[in-house]
């Protein structure tokens, strides 16, 4: 095979070959105190499986303290989760008290327009009453003036011919 691993932006890094990463590995364990030169192969293998031990078992470690610090986290949120239950069931019951509410404020404000409409229309059949009642008076008026007037005239032309002789007119209930 011509390629191996990629590099960080994608590109392909073509395979070294094996005795160069062999010997990569080495100069690893020699950071590591591993000399495998100084070494035979038998005590570099045991080096080897030894170090894989040792990595293993911090990585155990590291795992089982990640796990309870997992359930740590997940007793936490439970908790939370508990107490928050109750203020949720409160929230719940307060927001359907609003909409309760909501609802009767709108019912009232209906109720409240439509009295003050009809109120408005009783004010205004109200005052075409007045005004009606108001003109069929002054029409009435009217009328009793006109006859009282005529009654006047009628009573002058009556006057000159009284019996008594006075020139004066007879009140109402004497001499008729």
């Amino acid at each position: 095979r011509g390629f191996g691993n990629k590099r960080s932006n994608g590109d392909i890094m073509p395979m070294e070959p094996f005795d160069t990463q062999q010997q990569k590995r080495r100069r690893g364990l020699q950071e590591i105190n591993f000399a495998p030169s100084e070494i035979g192969d038998v005590q570099f293998e045991q080096g080897k499986n030894a170090e894989i031990q040792r990595l293993r078992g911090e990585m155990q470690n590291f795992i089982a303290m990640k796990e309870q610090e997992h359930r740590a986290k997940m007793e936490e949120a439970e908790a939370i989760l508990a107490q928050s239950q109750p203020q949720k069931a409160e929230i719940d019951r307060l927001t359907h008290e609003n909409a309760i509410l909501k609802q009767g404020i709108r019912i009232q404000q209906n109720a409240v327009e439509r009295t003050r409409a009809e109120g408005e229309q009783l004010r205004r059949a109200d005052q075409a009453t007045f005004v009606a009642a108001a003109q069929q008076a002054a029409g009435h008026i009217r009328e009793l003036e006109r006859v009282n007037y005529a009654l006047k005239v009628q009573l002058e032309q009556m006057a000159p011919a009284s019996s008594d002789g006075s020139g004066a007119m007879p009140r109402w209930g004497e001499g008729f």
